[in-house]
């Protein structure tokens, strides 16, 4: 793991500090360095897609490099990997997508024409099939578990937006 541990660069999680004053004078704060996360050389990250956290803090990084998704702590320290490689439940396919729904359900979206859903775990809760086989672009989860995607049409250049309702699908919030 050695030269490809090397190669791949940490992410570093920023936050915006209240305190600090903008770069041009009075305008918006800016942001700085609040953890940083991919130090450990075994637990290595490779192509960071999205983040998400959960209402207790936790940090789920999706990892399209190695078709994972890294569980933080909120102090930064690495808890587990979730997910997999593959089409089958709990797995997902050249993910891109991450988005947090209610309960801290995962919800992965990528060039599979499947939203793969998670616990906090990484248990499978299901998979939903989507419409449009081109690749999610953007993905968002409503408090009421609604699922929002986007994509773009590779043929006609258009901006796809799907909605898929939570009492549609059996994943939807418990």
């Amino acid at each position: 793991m050695g030269a490809w541990a090397s190669a791949v660069a940490p992410l570093a999680f920023l936050a915006a500090a209240i305190a600090s004053p903008g770069v041009f004078g009075a305008g918006p704060p800016d942001l700085v360095e609040e953890l940083v996360l991919g130090l450990d050389p075994e637990v290595p990250l490779g192509k960071i897609f999205d983040v998400a956290v959960d209402s207790k803090g936790n940090i789920y990084v999706l990892d399209g490099g190695f078709d994972v998704i890294r569980k933080y702590t909120a102090d930064g320290i690495w808890s587990a990997d979730l997910g997999g490689k593959g089409e089958g439940p709990g797995m997902f396919y050249a993910p891109n997508c991450l988005a947090v729904g209610p309960g801290d359900r995962y919800y992965v979206a990528g060039q599979s024409s499947l939203i793969t859903i998670l616990t906090a775990e990484g248990k499978p809760v299901g998979q939903i099939k989507r419409a449009h086989t081109s690749r999610v672009q953007s993905m968002a989860v409503d408090a009421r578990g609604d699922i929002y995607t986007v994509s773009l049409d590779p043929s006609s250049h258009e901006m796809i937006l799907s909605q898929r309702r939570a009492s549609d699908h059996a994943c939807g919030p418990r």
